[in-house]
């Protein structure tokens, strides 16, 4: 049997949704915040014009980056468990790529952050 980087993701996935209580689960995910307004556009109501543009697109890519934030940590704790199972079938490589790339992304998707916060300022 051979263990894929997406079976230990499914793996860690389902453990993690098994252990939350059920008033988290209850309360629903929502990308808008509360109120639905984003510096004085209010999405919600559709109340958005041009000069909003710069604000929502930064919005966008802190949704974005907290996504890849996530998905990084999933990934290098799915390239820590390759790592302790190569060690048993002498196969580390594997791993140690899996840990890199999640960390090399998490760094991309950092300056992508960081270029759209220097072109809206």
């Amino acid at each position: 049997m051979k263990i894929t980087p997406i079976g230990i993701s499914a793996a860690l996935a389902a453990f993690v949704v098994a252990i939350m209580p059920p008033e988290v689960m209850a309360q629903g995910i929502s990308i808008l915040p509360p109120d639905g307004t984003i510096e004085g556009m209010n999405i919600a109501n559709g109340d958005v014009h041009m000069v909003h543009l710069p604000a929502l697109v930064l919005y966008w890519v802190q949704i974005l980056l907290s996504i890849a934030g996530g998905l990084a940590v999933i990934m290098v704790m799915v390239g820590g468990v390759q790592y302790m199972i190569g060690s048993v079938s002498n196969d580390k490589e594997q791993g140690k790529k899996t840990i890199t790339y999640a960390i090399g992304g998490l760094v991309l998707a950092f300056f992508a952050w960081w270029i759209v916060e220097l072109i809206q300022v």
